[in-house]
């Protein structure tokens, strides 16, 4: 689900309460383009750069659908595979 900034500023205790019961991952968008994701913790692990690579590989394939990676390029990609 997508949000916005401001949004996600006035709401941002409900939006940890949803997440906390299971909700989400919510999309935090500025001016319309995807900026965080707000997820529960527990789901969130370090991917290395082949997994991360092969899962945007295919969403871009539509073959896995992955928030954060909605408008992601492989420019994107090349910073965060240096980490």
């Amino acid at each position: 689900m997508e949000i916005g900034l401001t949004d996600a500023k006035a709401h941002f205790s409900a939006l940890i309460d949803k997440v906390e019961q299971g909700e989400g991952p919510f999309v935090i968008t500025r001016h319309g383009k995807p900026v965080a994701v707000l997820s529960r913790a527990i789901e969130h692990r370090h991917l290395d750069a082949d997994e991360l690579v092969a899962r945007l590989r295919k969403h871009r394939e539509g073959q896995l659908k992955v928030a954060e990676f909605d408008g992601m390029t492989w420019e994107d990609l090349k910073p965060l595979a240096r980490e």
